[in-house]
Formats: C-alpha cells, sequence, structure tokens
C-alpha cells in the first residue's frame, strides 16, 4: 500500500486478545447515552454502547462495541484525544483504550445504576483514579 496506509496501520493500536469494545474516558458527567450513540455510530462496524454512570470515586465511562477487534481499534485510534463538548475546552480530550472483555450483548444500550460495578473489570483505567491520563501535547 501508499506510504499514509502504512502509517495507519503502523499506529493502530493491537486489539487484545480479539476483543471488540473500547472504553472512552473523560466524558462529561451529564453525558447522555444518545450523545455517545451519536458519536459513535459514524464509526466503521459500531454495533452497541453503554453508560456506566460515575459513583463518585469514578467518573462517567463510556463502553462501545463493533463488529470486529479491527474496528474497535481503528475507533480507539479516531476517538484518542478528541474533545467531546467543544464549549467546556477545560475538559481534558477523551482517553480510549480497548476494553480488558466485551460488553455483553444484554448491557448495550442500558444505563441500570445497579451494573456500574460490573464494570470495573471492563478496564484496567476504573481501578486507578479520578483523574484521566494524561494527555500528551
Amino acid at each position: 500500500g501508499s506510504p499514509m496506509e502504512y502509517q495507519l496501520h503502523a499506529s493502530t493500536p493491537q486489539a487484545a486478545g480479539g476483543v471488540r469494545t473500547i472504553c472512552v474516558h473523560g466524558l462529561p458527567n451529564d453525558v447522555r447515552l444518545r450523545e455517545l450513540r451519536n458519536l459513535a455510530v459514524l464509526l466503521p462496524g459500531y454495533e452497541s454502547c453503554h453508560l456506566a454512570p460515575g459513583d463518585g470515586r469514578r467518573l462517567v465511562t463510556g463502553f462501545v462495541r463493533f463488529d470486529s477487534p479491527t474496528s474497535a481499534a481503528h475507533a480507539c485510534e479516531r476517538l484518542q484525544g478528541l474533545q467531546f463538548d467543544e464549549e467546556m475546552p477545560h475538559m481534558r480530550p477523551l482517553a480510549v483504550e480497548i476494553a480488558r472483555r466485551d460488553l455483553d450483548d444484554d448491557r448495550g444500550g442500558s444505563s441500570r445504576r445497579d451494573a456500574a460495578p460490573a464494570y470495573a473489570a471492563f478496564t484496567s483505567y476504573a481501578a486507578r483514579s479520578v483523574a484521566p491520563p494524561p494527555y500528551p501535547h
């Protein structure tokens, strides 16, 4: 392929163990599932999404499932560093990673508060701290 094509593939994060779900950190606390879905539906291979509400210790985390690990890896690349809300320039850009495991069909699109604690298993980030990871400039 072309040099540009090579660069795109060379910088694509490797999907861990065939996982096709991504974790989206740095969403504002008032984010709605519809807003996450409207962003994700533009990405190739989108299947479903879920918001795990913050609980005081953790911020809201978005989970988005795609049709393949490759689609998930490309979505990571596209969303990484995106300024989610331009009316809130003080917010850090999005930090995106491949989830530890896939979003289940029965959880896609739900927003039940009692489901939130289970999401700690999806991401290494959730257990660390409330502050988003530092964004390289």
